[in-house]
């Protein structure tokens, strides 16, 4: 709450509400400027912005009419305020709602309209208005209910929501959480080859005989007559010089 442009306007808040307290509870105006420029904090104020000049009962009767008004009003509307919450079981189990008391501005419309013949014009136009203003407050109840309502869906909705994100990365990252089963010790262990049972080992083949060796005057003595291994075609020495036998 803005306390306004006076001179009791630039005093400290603290000061101000006990001003305005003592304004409330019936204090004199000599009694409450003599407490007031008597403070060292209202001293410092009035030498900073005013040139030292002292409150007086003309600045005290300014503030009565505008500043301590609106600290009233803020007060009476906190206390109003605090007093509806205090009573709101009390008002919750009357069953009150805004449709209920819409219904019964219709019917006081029904009674006006019937009664309109014989109801004074002043009375007739006051009872329109105050008719047509508690009209409105009954709609901004009713508007404020639904506004309600829409919150909570809104609401319930964002928590499936936030529900439904949840159990989805929490399905999509699950197996990658998932720690690998400890081994055993026993699958741990490499296992050992079963003992071979000793071969016996089979004689060795008997070896061939060595192929004979050619004699200095003609064919092996396993071969027939005319027949000489290849190996040997240019290298079989017959007297002083190798020459090469016939086919």
């Amino acid at each position: 709450m803005k306390p306004g442009n006076g001179k009791i306007a630039n005093l400290p808040p603290e000061i101000r509400d006990e001003l305005n307290y003592r304004i409330s509870d019936g204090d004199e105006g000599i009694e409450l400027v003599e407490w007031l420029n008597a403070k060292p904090e209202v001293a410092e104020v009035v030498n900073q912005l005013f040139d030292g000049i002292p409150f007086s009962e003309q600045n005290l009767s300014e503030w009565r009419k505008r500043g301590y008004q609106k600290w009233l009003a803020h007060h009476n509307a906190v206390d109003e305020s605090n007093a509806v919450h205090g009573n709101s079981a009390d008002i919750a189990a009357t069953g009150i709602d805004p449709d209920k008391l819409l219904l019964t501005l219709t019917g006081a419309y029904a009674e006006m309209t019937r009664n309109w013949m014989i109801t004074p014009g002043e009375d007739m136009l006051y009872k329109l208005a105050v008719y047509k203003n508690l009209t409105n407050g009954v709609i901004a109840l009713q508007r404020a209910e639904l506004q309600k309502v829409r919150l909570e869906i809104a609401r319930e909705r964002l928590e499936l929501l936030r529900e439904k994100r949840l159990k989805k990365s929490a399905s999509s990252s699950g197996p990658s959480n998932e720690t690998a089963p400890e081994s055993s010790p026993a699958s741990n262990q490499t296992p050992t080859p079963p003992e071979s049972s000793p071969q016996v080992q089979s004689p060795a083949p008997p070896s061939s005989p060595p192929a004979p060796r050619p004699t200095s005057g003609g064919e092996p003595s396993n071969r027939r007559p005319g027949l000489v291994p290849p190996n040997t075609l240019f290298d079989l020495p017959i007297g002083p010089k190798t020459i090469r036998p016939s086919r």
